[in-house]
């Protein structure tokens, strides 16, 4: 599922609607309204936006499906782990796994509960790790390696760090692909890697993990070496020319004003709420902002 999400074959190239850099200005901005915001309405509303950026592109739409199952895990295991652990009160309990009555265990444990409280805040933590994890998904798989990389240089990020970014992202699906071939091979000896016990199981995965490992240790030492072969130098970064240039167009404008106006809006009702509460200014001429920022933001 995560292979098919990160396919290089999935790429868009030449025929993608939206300029790299806008695309990497969109994650950083949802980046810090998943921060800044604490409203799950306009949360939401961020989330089917993103959504619908991926529904937008044609070939996208092939991973919606592998997308929402993967947030849908990731989401229940967020909710369901926040709401065992919660530890702030008041807390309501809406269901039992371990009654304090119980034996030996429910004296040792004082009861496991699963509360309500902790559900939802585990709710609300999975739809900024959502929306985040949805506009990273739009930005990397409609994008050619080699557009993002130029993009990020022309945004002014330092040419090494942007190469060890794509070099990353190149990465993902020969990570994938190399995790399931480890998988199947291991399927064909018979081997099962989840069982009942948590200990053999860890076992298993362990043996996953180690040829993976070796693989990715030495697919790194030939990379390196290839690129030290290539005069790959400090020196020669700002010489770099590039085959293909960038070029802003009327809608990569109108996103990033949207965007722009958006996260500052966002700031400034945050930052005088937060003088408001913290009694370091107060106008009453800004009673509905307040209301505003603290009902919806």
């Amino acid at each position: 599922m995560i292979r098919r999400l990160v396919s290089r074959n999935q790429f868009l190239g030449s025929t993608e609607l939206l300029d790299p850099r806008a695309k990497v200005i969109l994650l950083v901005v949802f980046s810090i309204l998943a921060i800044l915001l604490d409203g799950v309405l306009v949360m939401c509303l961020c989330l089917l936006s993103g959504l619908g950026l991926v529904l937008s592109q044609p070939r996208s739409r092939r991973r919606v499906g592998s997308l929402i199952i993967l947030l849908f895990v990731g989401t229940w295991a967020t909710a369901y782990s926040q709401g065992l652990f919660y530890d702030q009160y008041p807390r309501t309990p809406i269901l039992t796994l371990i009654p304090r009555t119980l034996p030996v265990v429910g004296s040792l444990t004082d009861g496991i509960f699963l509360y309500q409280e902790g559900v939802l805040y585990g709710l609300r933590q999975s739809i900024r790790f959502s929306m985040v994890v949805i506009i990273g998904a739009f930005v990397v798989t409609t994008t050619q390696p080699r557009d993002l990389l130029l993009g990020l240089v022309r945004l002014g990020v330092p040419f090494p760090i942007a190469f060890m970014v794509i070099t990353a992202i190149r990465y993902l699906p020969m990570l994938a692909k190399e995790t399931e071939l480890v998988f199947r091979s291991q399927q064909l000896r018979g081997a099962r890697h989840f069982h009942a016990n948590p200990v053999t199981t860890l076992r298993y995965l362990i043996g996953v993990v180690r040829p993976i490992l070796v693989h990715n240790i030495r697919r790194t030492t030939k990379m390196s070496e290839a690129i030290e072969s290539r005069s790959f130098s400090s020196q020669n970064f700002a010489k770099r020319t590039y085959l293909n240039e960038l070029n802003f167009r009327l809608q990569d404008w109108l996103l990033v004003f949207v965007l722009m106006v958006s996260l500052i809006t966002v700031s400034i009702l945050k930052l005088s709420y937060w003088a408001y509460t913290s009694g370091i200014f107060y106008a009453d001429w800004l009673k509905p902002f307040y209301t505003f920022t603290r009902e919806m933001l």
